[in-house]
This record gives C-alpha cells, sequence and structure tokens, in this order.
C-alpha cells in the first residue's frame, strides 16, 4: 500500500489566507447555486395550488359550457317543433327547413362572424384615431367551427 500525503494544515498565514479564500469561494458558490435554483423553480415549476385553482376553474367553466349546449339544443328542438307544426305562420316547408339548418348551425358560425366584425370594427378605430394597425398573427384559422363546439370535440 502507498502512503497517503495529507496537506499541511498547520496554522500558519499562509494556510489561514487559502482556507479562507476556499470558504469564500464555496460560499459565494453556494450563493450563486441557491439564486439559480430559486430562479429555476420560479420558471418551471407548477405551483400546486395554482395548478389546483386553475383545474377546478376550468372544470366548472367546461360544465357550464355543456349546460348551455343543453339548453340551446333544448331550445332548438322546441322552436323546431313549434315551426314545423304549427302553420298558422305561413311557411313552405323549404323555408322551414333553411330556419331549422339556420337555427342548428348558428352557434358554429357566430364566433367566427362576431370575431371578423370586432376586426374590421377595430381596422376602422385604427383608421378613424390615425394609429397603426396591429399586425396579423397566422397562429389560427379565420375560419373555425371548433370554436364554437365544445370541448369533448377537440
Amino acid at each position: 500500500m502507498s502512503q497517503i500525503d495529507f496537506p499541511n494544515t498547520k496554522d500558519t498565514q499562509k494556510n489561514q489566507k487559502t482556507k479562507r479564500d476556499l470558504y469564500n469561494s464555496v460560499k459565494w458558490q453556494n450563493e450563486r447555486i441557491e439564486f439559480e435554483t430559486e430562479k429555476m423553480r420560479g420558471e418551471f415549476s407548477t405551483d400546486n395550488q395554482r395548478v389546483k385553482y386553475l383545474d377546478t376553474n376550468v372544470q366548472s367553466w367546461i360544465a357550464i359550457n355543456y349546460v348551455l349546449w343543453f339548453i340551446y339544443y333544448a331550445i332548438f328542438f322546441v322552436v323546431a317543433y313549434i315551426i314545423y307544426q304549427n302553420e298558422s305562420h305561413g311557411y313552405t316547408n323549404k323555408k322551414k327547413v333553411y330556419i331549422g339548418i339556420a337555427f342548428f348551425l348558428f352557434p358554429f358560425l357566430i364566433t367566427t362572424i362576431e370575431l371578423l366584425l370586432y376586426k374590421f370594427l377595430l381596422f376602422l378605430w385604427s383608421l378613424i384615431t390615425n394609429t397603426p394597425y396591429p399586425k396579423e398573427r397566422n397562429n389560427t384559422p379565420s375560419f373555425s367551427f371548433m370554436n364554437a363546439l365544445p370541448p369533448v370535440y377537440y
């Protein structure tokens, strides 16, 4: 077996300075690691309470969405029944079919129409106030039926 040589640890002025420098260096590295860890925790970790709150919030909005879809289609069937059974309005069968299709497709088309109208009014307002119109990003398709569907469809 070979003999292990340990460094000289006598309390001399030079060794004391080296120990202090080594201690300060390690202390600085630890502070830097703590800072970087806190920075990464803030950037990439999920706060469980926030996630829990957002999850319950999203779940409640999804439940409300389903209730509203149910109410809409219940009203759709009632109105369709009234239109087809009541002859006093004087609608022809062709007109009744058009009204039924329009009423059925309304929730799928209204979001796109609202978006186009909003963008048009925003453009007119920027023209009137002489402010630059914001550049359009092409992140989503301009005409999408998926906007009106309940989340179960996508």
